[in-house]
C-alpha cells in the first residue's frame, strides 16, 4: 500500500465525507505528472505532505490550503508552507 493509498484509508476510517472524490482527484494528478510539469511539482508536494509524521486531518488541511492557491505557477517552500519547519 502506497502512502495515498495508507492516506485515504485513514481517511475512511476517519469517516471523512467525499473521500471517493479525493480518492480519484489524486489518481487523476498521478496520471498527469508524466506530461506535465506543474502536476508534477504538486504531486511531489502531496507526497512530501503524506510523509511527515501528522494526523491525516493536519496533512489533509495542508493539502486543501495547497489547492486552494490560485492557479498559476507559484514558488513556495513547502515547509515554510506547512508550517512544519
Amino acid at each position: 500500500m502506497d502512502l495515498i493509498d495508507r492516506f485515504i484509508a485513514e481517511l475512511r476510517e476517519n469517516g471523512m465525507p467525499l473521500v471517493d472524490d479525493l480518492a480519484n482527484d489524486l489518481a487523476e494528478l498521478h496520471l498527469d505528472v508524466e506530461t506535465d510539469a506543474n502536476s508534477a511539482v504538486f504531486y511531489g508536494a502531496v507526497l512530501w505532505i503524506l510523509k511527515q509524521p501528522r494526523t491525516a486531518d493536519e496533512k489533509l488541511q495542508v493539502i486543501e490550503r495547497l489547492v486552494m492557491l490560485p492557479k498559476g505557477k507559484h514558488e513556495i517552500n513547502i515547509r515554510q508552507f506547512s508550517g512544519w519547519h
